[in-house]
């Protein structure tokens, strides 16, 4: 009897019933409201949830990515990737400002995570493999957490195992711009498009991987672009200098713990002398960096640390990071058995699947993650991508375990050098073109910045004016004299300053930000002044006089080399020099 044919190499794997993913996703979804009913009726956002809900209403509102923090006024922001919070604000144009929405709208993203695990596991190790998967991510408890509050964990999670299956089935163009968009929501992601790249050399060679880069550059590019335009950067975001100096900072190390740098007092300096977002970035990241080259061991050590909160094993450490991000600290500590199982089982898993691709890929991205996280900031929540792959490992192990080896056996693909050439040619002019676009943008918003400067300018020139002709302030009278509303208009100038200086010149960037601290300076000593006097309990009677304040400012301000002195304050050396600068502005 003749033998049948052996199946190719290429053969794919038997698939996932429709209705058994239906199932799964269903049964996702109610673990997930049933955990919202029980544990987050009242909840509020904080920390990062609430500046990602802060920015959705903004865009929302037709805002655009922009916000107050971490400074006073509105500007455009990239402190947060771009992507989770224009989806979400395009869900409350349709909702309104709905918190539960954003909370459901993450639900569904997990349950379509529990689909997508699915898939992957399957095309690894098979239908047995991919059910078990599904139940796992629909079941692990630091995952359920993720998905019922407003962050971007569960939409990366999405465009993560999407670019994993596209990457498997051989669809490098669609797995290119998926991480391009997975690069736009995880600030950890930033070079994971290299991993995959050196992944895909081994796979299908180098020019299916130098065309992907060239897609993902294109996809990310355009944020770039905007950065570099409006916040006066090209980096995809502004948080890694906060990220190295919360972890690696001399505050930080003295306290050995995580340490936040636009709060604490000790980076008061810092941030008074970098009043933008690009230069505040800038300053944190190559002051952090110049202590580590002098203390390169800082690095292991702190990974270690992070390791033993990051993997559970000291769970008490992790307590402030999970109530800022909205875990119930009772669900975190009963579950935790579950978490050690499925990583256990998923770590075994997929060392006993390592000869298989997608096997290696989805153990390279789970270790990827883990070391970006453990490597600066090591949240439980960041976790999600080692979760996922621990989950998927875990799959398949069951499926080995039963025996079920019905997996896709994916072997090398290669393409016609001839057209790969031409497509990353075409890749290469498209970049080069977008490139240009961006520098021709680029100088016509210095110029529209410029022309916004100067109207600001000869605007609220006169209330800087009014404001510095009120001193020296006359100690032998009773009250200060009215500035009749020219505060609120010095405040505005302030504010305007400081949002338009990044998209100047760099000739014209610096005068700007002098004139701005000027009058914030200026703004802070006169609202000190009118604080003291409406405080003084001595004010109603018939002898006092603003002299009166000067002993009681002197006390209480101490040795506090950063607050003016009573003379610097009464002679407003603050005010006029704020005049002085904008006056300058205003003959630029």
């Amino acid at each position: 009897m003749t033998a049948p044919p052996a199946a190719p190499e290429s053969a794919p794997a038997r698939v996932v019933s429709v209705p058994v993913l239906g199932a799964l996703a269903i049964g996702a979804i109610a673990i997930r409201g049933a955990y919202i009913a029980a544990y987050l009726r009242h909840y509020r956002p904080q920390s990062d949830a609430s500046q990602y809900h802060q920015l959705a209403i903004s865009v929302a509102h037709g805002h655009g990515l922009a916000s107050t923090f971490p400074f006073w006024y509105v500007h455009p922001t990239a402190f947060r990737p771009p992507l989770y919070p224009v989806v979400l604000g395009a869900l409350y144009r349709v909702t309104g400002d709905s918190l539960l929405s954003a909370m459901l709208f993450n639900v569904v993203l997990g349950a379509l995570v529990v689909v997508l695990a699915a898939e992957v596991a399957t095309r690894i190790g098979g239908p047995t493999a991919g059910i078990a998967a599904g139940v796992f991510v629909a079941i692990m408890p630091s995952l359920i957490a993720n998905d019922v509050v407003p962050l971007a964990e569960s939409l990366s999670l999405v465009l993560l195992l999407g670019a994993l299956l596209a990457l498997m089935r051989d669809h490098d163009v669609v797995a290119a711009i998926t991480v391009g968009l997975l690069m736009l929501a995880r600030p950890s992601a930033q070079a994971f498009a290299l991993l995959v790249a050196m992944w895909m050399v081994r796979r299908v060679g180098w020019w299916r991987a130098v065309r992907f880069l060239l897609i993902v550059g294109l996809v990310v590019v355009p944020w770039v672009a905007r950065n570099w335009i409006e916040v006066g950067t090209p980096q995809l975001v502004t948080s890694n200098g906060f990220n190295l100096a919360a972890m690696y900072s001399t505050e930080a190390q003295q306290r050995r713990q995580f340490v936040d740098p636009f709060l604490d007092p000790a980076f008061a300096t810092t941030r008074r002398t970098h009043p933008t977002e690009a230069s505040l970035d800038a300053a944190l990241r190559s002051s952090t960096l110049a202590w580590l080259r002098h203390h390169p061991s800082l690095v292991p050590a702190l990974m270690r640390r992070n390791a033993r909160f990051f993997f559970e094993l000291e769970p008490g450490g992790n307590r402030s990071a999970e109530v800022l991000d909205g875990r119930n600290l009772g669900f975190r500590g009963a579950t935790l058995p579950v978490f050690f199982l499925i990583a256990g089982f998923g770590i075994v898993g997929l060392a006993s699947a390592w000869r298989r691709p997608g096997a290696i890929l989805v153990g390279l991205t789970g270790a990827y993650f883990a070391t970006a996280s453990l490597v600066t900031v090591a949240a439980p929540r960041l976790r999600a991508p080692f979760d996922v792959a621990c989950c998927i490992g875990a799959g398949l192990l069951v499926a080995m375990v039963l025996g079920a080896r019905d997996h896709a056996r994916v072997g090398p693909v290669r393409q016609a050098r001839g057209p790969m050439v031409r497509q990353i040619a075409m890749l290469g002019a498209a970049i080069v073109l977008l490139a240009a676009t961006t520098l021709v943008l680029h100088a016509r918003q210095q110029r529209d910045a410029r022309a916004a400067m100067r109207s600001a300018v000869e605007r609220d020139l006169p209330a800087v004016q009014r404001l510095a002709g009120a001193y020296p302030i006359d100690v032998t009278a009773r009250t200060l004299p009215s500035t009749a509303g020219a505060l609120a208009r010095v405040d505005r100038l302030d504010a305007r300053l400081f949002a338009l200086a990044p998209q100047l010149s760099t000739s014209a960037r610096p005068p700007a930000l002098a004139a701005g601290d000027a009058l914030r300076r200026a703004r802070d000593d006169f609202t000190t002044l009118a604080l003291f006097e409406i405080a003084d309990p001595r004010r109603a009677s018939a002898h006092f006089t603003l002299a009166d304040l000067a002993l009681r400012y002197t006390r209480e301000r101490g040795t506090n080399s950063s607050l003016p002195t009573w003379s610097e304050l009464t002679r407003g050396s603050a005010a006029l020099e704020a005049a002085r600068r904008v006056e300058g502005l205003a003959r630029r």
